[in-house]
């Protein structure tokens, strides 16, 4: 289970994109802090709701800086979204790759056994 968790996140580098997007929502959150004069756990819920596009309205910014963090943080969100979409579409795309390699390469191995037996039984008939 781990190992698929391991893949999922190294695909496409979708781990990297979770770690960026982790660190814009901190800066933004902080940024919102100081222009719009807000506690940092306020801050930091109005900077994930923002990313991920709900915007329940409770907190809004006011100032031309917190509304500049906002739009970066609001293209941040629509970005993981869909870097997550084109994830999760990938992973199995990748997983049906290297499961229908298995088995074409299980079908060789079978078709070289039966050529091998189908001309034993040939040298057998010719024997007899």
């Amino acid at each position: 289970m781990s190992r698929h968790i391991k893949m999922f996140f190294n695909t496409n580098g979708f781990a990297y994109m979770i770690y960026a997007s982790g660190t814009i929502l901190l800066i933004g959150a902080t940024v919102y802090s100081i222009a719009e004069g807000v506690n940092f756990i306020d801050s930091l819920w109005w900077a994930f709701v923002t990313s991920t596009t709900v915007g329940y309205d409770d907190i809004s910014p006011e100032s031309v800086v917190g509304r500049l963090t906002a739009m970066v943080l609001m293209l941040t969100g629509i970005g993981l979204f869909g870097a997550l979409t084109s994830t999760i579409t990938s992973f199995f795309m990748v997983s049906n790759d290297e499961e229908g390699e298995e088995y074409k390469e299980e079908i060789k191995e079978l078709n070289d056994k039966i050529s091998q037996l189908l001309m034993k039984i040939e040298n057998m008939g010719r024997n007899a």
